[in-house]
């Protein structure tokens, strides 16, 4: 199982790896996440995980999940109209 990826390297996805970005890591991160994320480079907020995907030692994907806000207007206004999300 593979894929072509768009400079024609065919990719097997057996070897990408995912692991968290190592605090020594985080500089890069944050570059690359500067140079081709639409909103640049977004600092840690909350609880924030970072983790990079490699492909034969190569930076292949940036992700990043971060705990939800406490206190959020938008949210809190569907509560106020009875369309509370379901956690």
């Amino acid at each position: 199982m593979g894929v072509v990826l768009r400079w024609g390297v065919r990719l097997d996805l057996c070897e990408v790896v995912v692991r968290p970005v190592c605090s020594f890591e985080e500089s890069r991160y944050q570059e690359l996440l500067q140079q081709y994320h639409y909103l640049g480079a977004l600092p840690k907020i909350s609880e924030t995980l970072w983790y990079v995907a490699t492909w034969r030692e190569e930076w292949v994907a940036l992700l990043s999940f971060s705990a939800c806000a406490l206190k959020c207007a938008a949210r809190e206004s569907l509560d106020r109209l009875g369309l509370s999300p379901s956690l």
